[in-house]
């Protein structure tokens, strides 16, 4: 995604919002609460559904994309927003990076398989769901009472319960 195709998303953003399929996500996740959360967005574009749960009250995000056109797309938004402090950008493919990002409490992927051009072949450990899935904590992970529950039309997590955001118990 170059330049003119990131400036296009933006101005897009910028005049109607969030696409219908981005706002029924961040409503589902506003929805469940995400005051104080911090955000993973694997391939989060020019930061759209980062921009609306920053403004919704989420403390922190990440984004990891892998356009450098669509994260100065994101940059700038974030600046004319007002959180840009808020927000880590990191530059590349997820699946390659996986184990230097840092955790977040909710976890989307919105419309990202797509550009995985390897993705019927990729090993599943390599893959976004995987990745997200060791995130969570292990004495949490098999434990259906304590897991991460899904919310929206994207791949999203979120724990069930306050305290297991950070892994307490």
């Amino acid at each position: 995604f170059d330049a003119a195709y990131a400036a296009g998303k933006l101005a897009t953003y910028r005049c109607s919002g969030p696409d219908p399929t981005m706002r029924a996500l961040v409503d589902a996740l506003r929805a469940e609460g995400i005051e104080g959360v911090t955000h993973l967005d694997i391939g989060g574009g020019i930061g759209a559904v980062q921009h609306e749960l920053l403004r919704a009250g989420a403390s922190a995000a990440i984004e990891v994309e892998a356009s450098e056109a669509s994260i100065a797309a994101s940059r700038e938004e974030a600046q004319g927003q007002g959180h840009a402090h808020g927000i880590t950008h990191v530059f590349g493919d997820f699946r390659s990076l996986a184990g230097v990002v840092p955790p977040a409490d909710i976890v989307t992927l919105d419309r990202s398989l797509c550009c995985w051009q390897d993705m019927p072949t990729a090993e599943p450990e390599t893959t976004h769901v995987s990745a997200a899935r060791d995130r969570i904590p292990a004495t949490h992970r098999d434990d259906p009472a304590r897991s991460r529950r899904h919310a929206g039309p994207g791949a999203t997590a979120r724990p069930q319960d306050p305290d297991t955001r950070h892994g307490r118990r």
